[in-house]
């Protein structure tokens, strides 16, 4: 796949996340609206998580109301998930 990004040739993600108030909602959204297609899910309740492939190679993960913590020393915000890993 060709980057359009001219200053970062080469520039790309693999997911983007975000926390939804209401998870069946906001998973019904991008996938009945926008087109996403539900790959892998995992947890229940307020700890439900979603991965939906954008198709185009980028994903987006849905957390159900999750709070996460930043790390200062890696800059990088971690999920209760990843920290119990």
């Amino acid at each position: 796949m060709m980057s359009k990004n001219e200053k970062i040739p080469g520039c790309g993600f693999h997911h983007v996340a975000l926390r939804a108030n209401d998870f069946a909602a906001t998973v019904a959204f991008y996938t009945e609206g926008l087109g996403f297609v539900r790959r892998h899910g995992w947890g229940e309740g307020a700890k439900e998580v979603a991965l939906l492939d954008t198709g185009d190679g980028n994903y987006m993960e849905i957390f159900a109301g999750v709070r996460v913590k930043f790390c200062r020393a890696a800059r990088i915000f971690i999920s209760p998930f990843a920290q119990a890993m």
